[in-house]
């Protein structure tokens, strides 16, 4: 391990002194690298000649992202690309609903929350990462025209989905107590 840090110390002081002798023009990157599977985006530059390691994707921004409950699962049985199929369909009908701008191409990825239940009847929400944060808005501005089972939130942190389901808890007791007395 000792050697591996020492390797890199070296390794990066010769970085440095390359960077330093170089004119003050940096060197030419790219904001995209070819992949297998097409052309992605990586979160930092790829300078051409540099094979090192490089950290992994960000955790997506939750601008971009609203939690759809309410959307029944699909029936057991059918294949997960049909299942996918069908909820982006279920998604994009409901998001369009609350939102007219709202289509098939606005939806950058979904997927459902959590771990599937044979014997549960509460179907699991749909994470929807949008292409746009103005999307988010008028999805988010628009909930209240979705139809009674269907609710769009805002794809808040852990913390604060807790602290408001507090809350919530709390003012149903509040209303109990009121509503018994």
């Amino acid at each position: 391990m000792t050697e591996l840090v020492g390797a890199l110390g070296a390794e990066l002081e010769g970085l440095k002194k390359q960077l330093a002798s170089s004119s003050s023009v940096p060197p030419k990157t790219q904001d995209w690298a070819p992949t297998l599977t097409g052309t992605s985006r990586p979160s930092t530059p790829v300078v051409p000649g540099n094979h090192s390691y490089s950290a992994p994707a960000p955790r997506s921004d939750p601008r971009f992202n609203v939690v759809l409950h309410g959307i029944q699962e699909c029936r057991k049985g059918m294949s997960r690309l049909a299942r996918q199929e069908e909820d982006l369909r279920n998604v994009i009908s409901a998001l369009s609903s609350a939102a007219d701008t709202i289509d098939g191409n606005s939806v950058k990825d979904h997927f459902r929350l959590g771990k599937f239940k044979l014997d549960s009847n509460k179907p699991r929400p749909i994470l929807v990462k949008l292409i746009r944060s103005s999307d988010v808005i008028k999805v988010l501005s628009g909930a209240s025209s979705l139809c009674k089972p269907l609710v769009v939130k805002p794809d808040l942190p852990r913390t604060q989905r807790l602290r408001e389901a507090i809350l919530l808890k709390r003012e149903v007791e509040a209303d109990g107590a009121r509503c018994g007395s």
